[in-house]
């Protein structure tokens, strides 16, 4: 029933998703290796420090299902999409959840 699903989806929007910044530095080193009478050089990433902070607290604490995608169409209104998943007959379907986070600007990845 698409009114279920609905609000199934709807009622895990409310919940905040698991927000972490990821901090990490690093450096490049170059290595020179013998193999059988010839060099190798390589460079090798060294990881200086990791750690993540969790920014959950900070996030406003709910949300809302409005526009949905499958892989194969732009964006569509959600209660649209479930219509299409419901008559769909085959029995390998999935349907997925995913949160996103808007803040309003982009960071490089």
């Amino acid at each position: 029933n698409k009114e279920e699903i609905l609000k199934f989806f709807n009622f895990h929007g409310m919940a905040p998703p698991n927000a972490f910044i990821v901090v990490e530095g690093y450096h490049y080193k170059t290595r020179t290796e013998s193999v059988n009478g010839s060099n190798s050089t390589r460079r090798e990433r060294c990881v200086d420090f990791y750690y993540n902070i969790d920014i959950t607290g900070f996030i406003y604490p709910f949300g809302k299902v409005s526009m949905a995608r499958n892989k194969k169409t732009a964006y569509k209104p959600v209660g649209l999409l479930l219509e299409e998943y419901l008559a769909d007959r085959n029995m390998m379907k999935s349907l997925q959840l995913k949160k996103k986070l808007f803040l309003g600007c982009e960071f490089p990845v």
